[in-house]
């Protein structure tokens, strides 16, 4: 289930597998479903995230 997340009113959506956060929700999605069936990201999804949950717990910037 792709999870929502809303950082200064704006709303990203993070992959539940991994944890990255993307601005779209099938990018998200396509994530997760590529995480789910092979336990690993693939390069070209993560490469459009514009952050991660991780940095989000750390108080870094999204």
């Amino acid at each position: 289930m792709v999870l929502l997340v809303q950082v200064r009113g704006e709303r990203f959506y993070a992959c539940s597998e991994c944890g990255l956060i993307y601005e779209s929700q099938a990018t998200a999605k396509s994530c997760e479903v590529y995480c789910r069936a092979r336990k690993a990201c693939n390069p070209e999804i993560a490469a459009k995230a514009v952050g991660s949950i991780r940095s989000l717990d750390k108080g870094l910037r999204l």
